[in-house]
């Protein structure tokens, strides 16, 4: 639960640092963090037909970190190189 990775984020940072930094060097996504669980979440109407559900799907934290990382520094990448502008 990431109630429980918030409050050890003291001691789990710097071992998520240095698989991070691992990855990005090696530039490999393990396939531990793409899966996902999928859950029908009831849209409306009749509840017993299939099409009135949608699929949602919850990724691992873990995942959700490394992809908010790679997203930081290849959007601060990209600001630096002025390929995308800040709105100010």
């Amino acid at each position: 639960p990431i109630k429980l990775i918030k409050s050890s984020s003291n001691a789990i940072c710097p071992i998520l640092v240095r698989v991070y930094n691992k990855c990005m060097r090696d530039g490999v996504y393990p396939a531990e963090l793409k899966v996902g669980r999928i859950s029908p979440i009831y849209k409306k109407d009749n509840e017993e037909l299939m099409e009135n559900y949608r699929p949602v799907s919850t990724l691992a934290v873990f995942g959700k970190i490394f992809e908010k990382i790679i997203y930081n520094r290849m959007y601060s990448f990209l600001l630096s190189q002025n390929i995308i502008y800040e709105n100010h």
